[in-house]
């Protein structure tokens, strides 16, 4: 559901009622993205 309002939703955010919930899951998902690349690279180097 989630997905389909971001597709649907484009309204400017000012108008929106969900802006701490669109930061909210910005944040998590850049922070997941993160740890994963760390991991990856630290996977890497022990691998060497």
């Amino acid at each position: 559901m989630a997905f389909r309002n971001a597709i649907i939703n484009f309204n400017e955010l000012t108008l929106r009622n969900d802006v701490g919930a669109l930061w909210e899951n910005y944040l998590i998902t850049e922070r997941l993205k993160n740890k994963r690349t760390q991991n990856f690279f630290q996977q890497l180097l022990l691998a060497q």
